[in-house]
C-alpha cells in the first residue's frame, strides 16, 4: 500500500496501539515473574531491578483540587523477558 502524505488506514493504526498494550502486558507479567522467580536462589539474577522515575512527586494546587503526581517505573530482568516473548507471541499470532 503506498501511503500518501502520511496517510494512514485504521488498521494500521489500530495495530501500533494493540502491540502497544501487548508489550505494556508482557512487561508487567515478565516484572511480576521475575520478582517470584528470585525468591530461590538460583534465580536471584532475575530480580536485579533497575527504577526510572521522579524522585519528588508534582504537585498541582488550585483553590479546589490538591493533586500530586509521581511517575516511577520498575524493570528487571523478567520484564525483559516478558517484552520479548510479548513481541513473539504477537507476532506469530499476526501471521496466521
Amino acid at each position: 500500500m503506498v501511503s500518501y502524505g502520511g496517510y494512514r488506514s485504521r488498521r494500521q493504526r489500530r495495530n501500533v496501539w494493540i502491540i502497544l498494550l501487548v508489550c505494556l502486558i508482557g512487561l508487567e507479567l515478565g516484572g511480576n515473574l521475575g520478582i517470584y522467580v528470585s525468591q530461590w536462589e538460583s534465580f536471584s539474577w532475575a530480580g536485579v531491578s533497575l527504577e526510572m522515575g521522579t524522585e519528588d512527586p508534582w504537585q498541582v494546587s488550585t483553590p479546589l483540587h490538591d493533586a500530586s503526581i509521581l511517575l516511577r517505573t520498575r524493570l528487571n530482568l523478567g520484564s525483559f523477558f516478558g517484552l520479548m516473548m510479548s513481541l513473539v507471541i504477537y507476532y506469530l499470532v499476526r501471521r496466521r
